[in-house]
């Protein structure tokens, strides 16, 4: 199956972006608009986050839609951390598919030169690709299973992943929510 030409890709964000754009503005005057988002509330945000947080299927960044949550009511602070969690249990979609792959491969995973190398550097720098992890969540604004799932292919573990990309999400969520929030509040 042939990827999407990147016209339409952009064209895609554009609109994504003016949604949430047009959102931000029309809640604080639209009552339907705002009772409707209240309706679905915490949990609603909480499927979003889940369903973007696993981008290998929906490449929709929910954390664009903040200064509209907070526009009609819902609590900035638990709108980030609800995106945050939504969003890390994606990531761990991401964990299982890379981790099914290890397995599936098991044994064979040698045959590929390229994981040989990222066994040795492993061996060698075990604990720098859970603070790269961090640092990929929290600053870079594409998704996380560019990294997930090649970590849990390589058979790092959950317990040092999942704080790193929860901690991550949490620190970009916190920071591209505020920026948004902030922007719209001139408004």
């Amino acid at each position: 199956m042939k990827s999407l030409p990147l016209f339409v890709k952009v064209i895609a964000l554009l609109v994504l972006v003016g949604a949430a754009v047009f959102l931000a503005f029309e809640v604080p005057n639209n009552d339907e608009l705002r009772a409707l988002i209240l309706q679905f509330g915490y949990p609603g945000i909480l499927i979003a986050s889940i369903i973007s947080g696993f981008n290998v299927i929906v490449p929709i960044p929910v954390i664009a839609f903040a200064p509209a949550l907070v526009a009609s009511g819902l609590n900035f602070w638990a709108v980030i951390v609800t995106m945050s969690v939504g969003l890390t249990l994606g990531d761990l979609f991401g964990y299982l598919i890379g981790n099914v792959g290890r397995d599936l491969t098991h044994g064979k995973e040698q045959n590929f030169k390229l994981v040989r190398a990222l066994e040795n550097l492993k061996e060698h720098h075990h604990f720098a690709p859970y603070f790269v992890m961090f640092l990929y969540a929290a600053f870079v604004p594409l998704p996380n299973e560019v990294l997930v799932i090649p970590l849990a292919f390589l058979g790092y573990k959950l317990k040092y992943l999942f704080p790193a990309f929860f901690l991550g999400n949490l620190i970009f969520n916190l920071l591209f929510g505020y920026a948004g929030v902030t922007v719209f509040s001139f408004f």
